[in-house]
């Protein structure tokens, strides 16, 4: 069963001339069911958008102050491009959502069994109360 894609959804994809890929879909219907779901997919086959689309649909129907999603990434770099990609994505929805940086975490050579260095950030979503909405994006009471 294809995951059920909110209007609010629908018209963003279409305005931009896309269309859900069908593992979006499913993992959006996994995720609609309870269920976990495994995504593997060509490079820039849209896997992030499939593993934020859940969280996005949950927060467009109900308002959630507290934590709703942490997304941790073993690069810095791609937490932050991700990070500014759903900023302008929430956006373009139209949806009060923020993103707050929690950490960046590194580990220095030495630290891990085949002493590699590994940097990363850690990100939060969540709705933004009424009285947050005017706060720039990336701030955070938390």
């Amino acid at each position: 069963m294809p995951g059920i894609l909110p209007e609010l959804f629908a018209r963003w994809f279409a305005a931009r001339g896309w269309s859900p890929w069908p593992y979006q879909r499913a993992v959006l219907a996994a995720a609609q069911g309870g269920e976990s779901d495994l995504l593997i997919a060509p490079a820039s086959g849209g896997k992030t958008l499939a593993g934020f689309l859940p969280t996005l649909v949950d927060l467009a129907a109900e308002a959630h102050p507290d934590l709703h999603t942490l997304y941790v990434s073993p690069l810095k770099e791609l937490a932050a491009d991700i990070a500014c990609n759903f900023e302008c994505t929430f956006a373009d929805i139209g949806m009060p959502i923020t993103i707050a940086e929690l950490s960046a975490i590194a580990i220095p050579p030495g630290n891990t069994s085949n002493g590699v260095c590994i940097s990363g950030l850690t990100f939060a979503i969540r709705s933004r109360a009424p009285a947050d909405l005017n706060r720039s994006p990336t701030s955070s009471t938390t």
